[in-house]
């Protein structure tokens, strides 16, 4: 039996994601662009770290709904997370800007492109959908 390393399976677990995120940035920034709105990379900016910021505020309410508590937190701590998010990925995509992304993806076959829009889409509405309905469910219990 083979037996892996764990730091190598996070290092390849690490890549992964922040290939599908490149790709999701890539994708929001070619939708903008094609349609025309406003400035495609600070859209694609502004949404990546509004998915990051869902997916942390849907772990914390999990957390919640699991532990049964109230973990709160203030208003100023999420305006700094978000910021965070905004800088952390807005230094990523100063270097692996759209058109970095579009080199590396703008030949990709049809089926691939599909699935992988598929993908994209499917993110974001279930991290929109878990994070606003788990917000709903909590706003709507005693504590």
């Amino acid at each position: 039996m083979i037996k892996l390393n764990p730091a190598l399976i996070g290092f390849v677990t690490l890549v992964t994601m922040l290939t599908f995120f490149d790709y999701l940035y890539y994708k929001v920034c070619e939708f903008y662009a094609r349609n025309k709105e406003g400035e495609p990379g600070v859209t694609a900016l502004l949404i990546i770290a509004l998915m990051h910021g869902f997916n942390v505020l849907s772990l914390i309410f999990m957390i919640n709904v699991a532990t049964h508590t109230k973990i709160g937190s203030s208003k100023l701590s999420w305006i700094i997370l978000i910021a965070l998010l905004l800088l952390l990925n807005g230094i990523r995509y100063n270097k692996y800007n759209y058109s970095v992304l579009k080199a590396k993806w703008a030949a990709e076959e049809e089926k691939t492109r599909k699935r992988r829009e598929n993908w994209v889409i499917l993110y974001i509405v279930l991290s929109t959908a878990l994070a606003l309905g788990l917000a709903v469910y909590l706003s709507t219990r005693k504590w």
